[in-house]
């Protein structure tokens, strides 16, 4: 009986222990979505002055299973857009097509993850763009 029980909890900790990360394609469309999401709920939240921060592109992406549910994590460059409160416009608003980048404005790297459905946003570092570089 002791080894059973012993058998059943390996069991449910290997069924239940997260994956290791697997790496993904950046370029997926899915996760320029995940960072558009970001820009709309959690990156620009509290944001009343200046522009909203909007995505520029996905650097990397990587996925892990637990239990039934698929964590992700993204490293995205964001970047200012020619949107922002001044305009009455709200962060829910946030799209691609209304909030065009404001080329060289600010930009910052932002690590965005998804666990259980749940977005989080942090912002890893501030990027100085170089003087005339385009992109």
């Amino acid at each position: 009986m002791l080894v059973f029980t012993l058998v059943l909890a390996l069991f449910g900790i290997c069924t239940c222990a997260p994956t290791d990360w697997i790496e993904e394609k950046p370029e997926e469309e899915r996760h320029m979505g995940m960072a558009w999401d970001a820009a709309a709920t959690v990156v620009n939240k509290g944001v009343t002055s200046g522009r909203f921060m909007v995505p520029k592109k996905v650097m990397e992406a990587r996925k892990r299973t637990i239990n039934d549910s698929t964590d992700y994590e993204i490293l995205a460059m964001f970047q200012e857009g020619w949107c922002g409160p001044w305009e009455k416009n709200t962060v829910e608003e946030i799209c691609e097509s209304m909030c065009p980048l404001y080329h060289g404005g600010k930009e910052a790297l932002y690590k965005i993850n998804s666990e259980a459905g749940q977005l989080r946003a942090t912002k890893m570092e501030e990027v100085i763009p170089l003087e005339g570089s385009a992109e």
